[in-house]
């Protein structure tokens, strides 16, 4: 099903997440805080993870590249 996060550039508020209760919850709230504060502005991230039978080490891979897209995303928009 995927998650929804929204994130405002204060970093004292936590994100909201719209659509909670989904694994995907923290890689998207976490996305969106990182890119709502280096932004300065309100920033919403919706993120859908599928794989079938995933294991630990594919999760750690998932979350890494997760990471690494936020960077660049970031780059990008800078």
């Amino acid at each position: 099903m995927g998650a929804v996060a929204l994130a405002l550039p204060n970093a004292d508020i936590p994100a909201m997440l719209i659509r909670p209760g989904h694994k995907e919850g923290e890689l998207a709230a976490l996305m969106a805080e990182t890119l709502a504060r280096s932004l300065n502005c309100a920033v919403c991230v919706s993120a859908g993870i599928h794989y079938p039978n995933i294991t630990r080490d594919e999760i750690l891979t998932v979350e890494s590249l997760s990471r690494k897209l936020t960077e660049q995303c970031l780059h990008q928009m800078q």
